[in-house]
């Protein structure tokens, strides 16, 4: 398979069924090799998950350097709490929604891979929580991966960056 090289949506899947099988599995956490996640998201998640079916947090983009993160403009959500998300994920949820990826109808005609986008179809009565800290990261740009010269023209937002996401990019001499 070219443009992406490979059934995202199976390779998904198969991930998530033998999680499943295990019944000591209570929540499914779903990080792909190019993201990043702080600390401070799975301090959330020891301390507020109990609550919830399934958490969505903002997904932030690192531009050039570890110190420029982004997100396009067209993603980024004012909550009536007066939460801000940006590019908005949820990569956490209950093993036993039993979901699944399925692929992304609205981008499938751009890609030779049609899989190369999906995401979960969750059911509509769970409860979702908000993960309102800065702890989600892709990390394409910093990787020179696809889009790396659109990424590069999003305004920058003003955040504090977490010290270990720093200290990861160096420690892999990706800056």
């Amino acid at each position: 398979m070219t443009d992406g090289g490979y059934d995202q949506v199976s390779a998904r899947n198969f991930a998530i069924q033998a999680i499943e099988q295990r019944g000591d599995i209570e929540w499914i956490l779903q990080h792909d090799a190019d993201d990043f996640y702080a600390v401070n998201g799975y301090e959330y998640i020891v301390n507020h998950f109990y609550k919830y079916d399934a958490v969505v947090c903002s997904c932030f983009t690192v531009k050039n350097n570890p110190y420029d993160i982004c997100s396009a403009k067209n993603k980024v959500y004012q909550l009536n709490e007066g939460v801000v998300l940006y590019d908005p994920h949820v990569r956490i949820w209950r093993r036993s929604l039993c979901v699944r990826y399925i692929e992304s109808e609205s981008v499938r005609c751009f890609f030779k891979n049609t899989t190369r986008h999906c995401g979960i179809c969750f059911p509509h009565n769970i409860s979702v929580g908000v993960n309102a800290s800065i702890w989600h990261f892709h990390l394409h740009a910093l990787l020179n991966k696809r889009h790396t010269e659109k990424i590069q023209r999003y305004d920058s937002i003003k955040k504090n960056i977490p010290k270990e996401l720093i200290t990861f990019i160096y420690d892999l001499n990706l800056k």
